[in-house]
Protein backbone atom coordinates (compact mmCIF):
# COMPACT_ATOMS: atom_id res chain seq x y z
CA UNK A 1 0.00 0.00 0.00
CA UNK A 2 1.35 3.64 -0.64
CA UNK A 3 -0.41 6.56 1.09
CA UNK A 4 0.22 9.46 -1.39
CA UNK A 5 0.38 12.96 -0.44
CA UNK A 6 -1.12 15.84 -1.26
CA UNK A 7 1.77 17.19 -3.84
CA UNK A 8 1.62 13.77 -5.60
CA UNK A 9 -1.97 14.33 -5.68
CA UNK A 10 -1.84 17.70 -7.03
CA UNK A 11 0.84 17.29 -9.64
CA UNK A 12 -1.56 13.78 -11.00
CA UNK A 13 -4.39 15.64 -11.71
CA UNK A 14 -2.76 18.63 -13.60
CA UNK A 15 -2.08 18.21 -17.07
CA UNK A 16 1.09 20.34 -16.64
CA UNK A 17 2.60 18.17 -14.10
CA UNK A 18 1.50 15.24 -14.13
CA UNK A 19 4.51 13.60 -16.16
CA UNK A 20 6.82 14.47 -13.00
CA UNK A 21 4.60 11.72 -10.83
CA UNK A 22 2.87 9.38 -13.72
CA UNK A 23 6.03 7.26 -13.96
CA UNK A 24 6.39 6.36 -10.33
CA UNK A 25 2.78 5.60 -10.37
CA UNK A 26 2.84 3.09 -13.12
CA UNK A 27 5.94 1.27 -11.53
CA UNK A 28 3.60 0.89 -8.18
CA UNK A 29 0.11 -0.25 -10.49
CA UNK A 30 -0.57 -3.29 -9.05
CA UNK A 31 -0.46 -1.27 -5.31
CA UNK A 32 -3.00 0.34 -3.63
CA UNK A 33 -2.87 3.90 -3.51
CA UNK A 34 -4.91 5.24 -0.81
CA UNK A 35 -4.69 9.23 1.03
CA UNK A 36 -4.91 10.45 4.18
CA UNK A 37 -8.03 12.36 5.60
CA UNK A 38 -5.58 14.99 6.43
CA UNK A 39 -4.73 15.42 2.62
CA UNK A 40 -7.93 15.93 1.30
CA UNK A 41 -8.41 19.12 3.49
CA UNK A 42 -5.04 20.20 2.24
CA UNK A 43 -5.73 19.36 -1.48
CA UNK A 44 -9.32 20.99 -1.11
CA UNK A 45 -7.81 24.31 0.50
CA UNK A 46 -7.04 25.62 -3.05
CA UNK A 47 -10.49 27.63 -4.43
CA UNK A 48 -10.15 26.34 -7.43
CA UNK A 49 -10.11 22.62 -6.23
CA UNK A 50 -13.28 23.48 -3.43
CA UNK A 51 -14.94 25.13 -6.74
CA UNK A 52 -14.94 21.78 -9.01
CA UNK A 53 -15.41 19.64 -6.16
CA UNK A 54 -17.54 17.42 -8.05
CA UNK A 55 -15.40 16.64 -10.44
CA UNK A 56 -12.66 16.54 -8.05
CA UNK A 57 -14.03 13.93 -6.19
CA UNK A 58 -14.97 12.01 -9.12
CA UNK A 59 -11.29 11.55 -9.81
CA UNK A 60 -10.39 10.93 -6.64
CA UNK A 61 -12.93 8.31 -6.86
CA UNK A 62 -11.55 6.60 -9.98
CA UNK A 63 -7.78 6.86 -8.96
CA UNK A 64 -7.16 6.32 -5.19
CA UNK A 65 -8.48 2.87 -3.78
CA UNK A 66 -9.35 4.47 -0.83
CA UNK A 67 -9.11 7.37 1.86
CA UNK A 68 -7.72 6.50 4.94
CA UNK A 69 -9.23 8.05 8.39
CA UNK A 70 -6.94 9.20 10.83
CA UNK A 71 -7.67 7.49 13.91
CA UNK A 72 -6.35 7.22 17.38
CA UNK A 73 -3.58 4.59 17.10
CA UNK A 74 -2.19 7.25 13.69
CA UNK A 75 -1.99 10.12 16.52
CA UNK A 76 -0.16 7.93 18.86
CA UNK A 77 2.43 7.00 15.98
CA UNK A 78 2.86 10.18 14.96
CA UNK A 79 4.20 11.42 18.85
CA UNK A 80 6.19 8.34 19.30
CA UNK A 81 7.84 9.38 15.60
CA UNK A 82 8.05 12.90 16.54
CA UNK A 83 9.51 12.08 20.13
CA UNK A 84 12.21 9.74 18.17
CA UNK A 85 13.08 12.47 15.92
CA UNK A 86 13.68 15.28 18.55
CA UNK A 87 16.06 13.10 20.23
CA UNK A 88 17.99 12.68 17.07
CA UNK A 89 17.73 17.07 16.26
CA UNK A 90 15.26 16.63 13.78
CA UNK A 91 11.81 17.95 13.00
CA UNK A 92 9.16 17.56 10.71
CA UNK A 93 6.50 20.26 9.72
CA UNK A 94 3.28 19.42 11.62
CA UNK A 95 1.32 17.98 8.54
CA UNK A 96 3.77 16.45 7.08
CA UNK A 97 4.52 14.55 10.19
CA UNK A 98 1.04 13.67 10.79
CA UNK A 99 0.43 12.22 7.88
CA UNK A 100 3.91 10.60 7.38
CA UNK A 101 3.16 8.75 10.48
CA UNK A 102 -0.02 8.00 8.99
CA UNK A 103 1.00 6.30 6.80
CA UNK A 104 3.57 4.33 8.90
CA UNK A 105 0.35 3.11 11.08
CA UNK A 106 -1.11 1.80 8.53
CA UNK A 107 2.20 -0.21 7.19
CA UNK A 108 2.18 1.54 3.54
CA UNK A 109 4.89 3.36 2.65
CA UNK A 110 4.80 7.36 2.13
CA UNK A 111 4.69 8.81 -1.49
CA UNK A 112 5.31 12.53 -1.66
CA UNK A 113 6.94 14.98 -3.85
CA UNK A 114 8.52 16.76 -0.95
CA UNK A 115 12.76 15.69 -0.70
CA UNK A 116 13.51 19.05 0.95
CA UNK A 117 11.44 17.38 4.48
CA UNK A 118 12.23 13.83 3.87
CA UNK A 119 15.30 13.48 2.31
CA UNK A 120 17.44 13.62 6.02
CA UNK A 121 18.49 10.31 7.67
CA UNK A 122 16.77 10.53 10.75
CA UNK A 123 13.62 10.61 8.67
CA UNK A 124 14.24 8.14 6.40
CA UNK A 125 15.31 5.72 9.06
CA UNK A 126 12.11 5.84 11.01
CA UNK A 127 9.53 6.58 8.25
CA UNK A 128 9.10 4.18 4.91
CA UNK A 129 9.56 7.06 2.55
CA UNK A 130 8.94 7.31 -1.34
CA UNK A 131 10.43 10.26 -2.64
CA UNK A 132 9.25 11.00 -6.26
CA UNK A 133 12.43 12.58 -8.13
Amino acid sequence: MRLLDTNVLAKWGDPAASDEVVPYLQDHADEQFVTSSFVLFEFFRPAKRRDNSREVHAWLGRVLDGVEPFTQSAGLTAASVEAKLQTQDAVLPMRDLLIASHAKDLGATFVTVDKGDFANQPVQQLLDVDIIR
